[in-house]
């Protein structure tokens, strides 16, 4: 069985500050795959919301406004679910985790901002400069008894974790005031990101946990639609506690997540 989710897609840049807050949830049923010991749906969930362009904040006069540099290396700024973690012959809960990037150029305030406007996760004309998304499934073997699941053994849960964030490309040659300002934008998107990867953490080592029980309990349940029902409840629970998070976060504003000009 299992679950693809993605969590915490935001866009905060600061002219005063810009803030937009997600609530749109759109949800697609892929077809089903059956692995030896239960069914497989694919639920991929985006949160995401569209965003009107904002006018770009005007240098001092003093200075000559900074030139819009190109887009480069589209190709990282897809979001793509992280593939199934291979449970053959595995037992245990087994975690893994990517932290992939794609690119931000400038050596100014005002190039940066204009990349991570232009530049971001943008997908079906919605705007991101973060994201985190997993792929929650799990295996085990089983004895049909009177058409229950009976002698649970060989548990494994598999959760594969995607962090998909900005890197300023242009560090070296920028000045140590401008890597301050990135970094002070960065460092707390960076926690905000891991913070929805712990808490996806926390439910999948419940689940293990759920799975392990029956096992060690030499427990019987009515059917694999009874586990199966377990498995699609963890995913919801993991999906409402990561919007809480948000909730209670502003989507990291609170926290810090901005980038001024």
């Amino acid at each position: 069985m299992t679950a693809l989710l993605c969590f915490s897609i935001f866009l905060y840049l600061e002219e005063p500050p810009i803030i937009l807050n997600l609530t749109n949830y759109r949800a697609e049923l892929k077809p089903p795959f059956t692995p030896p010991a239960s069914s497989i749906v694919n639920l991929k969930k985006l949160a995401l919301l569209p965003r009107t362009a904002p006018k770009l904040p005007v240098e001092p006069a003093t200075s000559k406004a900074a030139p819009s540099l190109p887009c480069v290396n589209n190709d990282q700024r897809i979001i793509r679910n992280p593939a199934n973690l291979d449970l053959t012959g595995k037992t245990g809960l087994i975690v893994e985790e990517d932290n992939l990037s794609y690119d931000i150029k400038g050596t100014n305030s005002q190039q940066i901002y204009n990349q991570l406007f232009d530049c971001n996760l943008a997908l079906d004309d919605m705007d991101a400069n973060g994201v985190t998304s997993n792929t929650l499934n799990y295996s085990y073997d089983f004895e049909s008894v009177d058409g229950q699941v009976c002698e649970i053994k060989n548990v494994a849960v598999g959760l594969h974790l995607a962090y998909l964030l900005p890197r300023l490309v242009d560090s070296a040659n920028a000045p140590s005031d401008l890597i301050n300002k990135w970094n002070g934008f960065y460092a707390p998107l960076r926690e905000h990101e891991d913070e929805h990867g712990k808490i996806t953490k926390n439910y999948a080592e419940t689940f293990y946990a759920y799975l392990k029980n029956l096992a060690d309990e030499k427990k019987c349940v009515p059917s694999q639609k009874y586990i199966e029902d377990a498995f699609n409840k963890t995913t919801k629970e993991i999906d409402a506690a990561n919007s809480q998070y948000d909730d209670e976060t502003d989507h990291g504003r609170n926290t810090g997540v901005r980038f001024t000009i």
